[in-house]
């Protein structure tokens, strides 16, 4: 799929173009990745925060 452009036929017979599909792709990656990198960063500063008591190791 990596440097190929044209279409791809599902086993329905629908025809898709690669580029369309590469686009989702990014897409969904870059939504994917802006969420849990949001998720650590609240966590990160939540942790940095000076009236934190540390919590115990189980």
């Amino acid at each position: 799929m990596l440097g190929r452009s044209g279409e791809v036929v599902d086993a329905a017979g629908q025809s898709w173009r690669l580029q369309d599909i590469r686009a989702a792709i990014v897409v969904i990656m870059v939504f994917t990745m802006f969420f849990t990198s949001l998720l650590a960063l609240i966590r990160l500063l939540d942790d940095a925060r000076p009236d934190r008591k540390p919590c115990p190791n189980n």
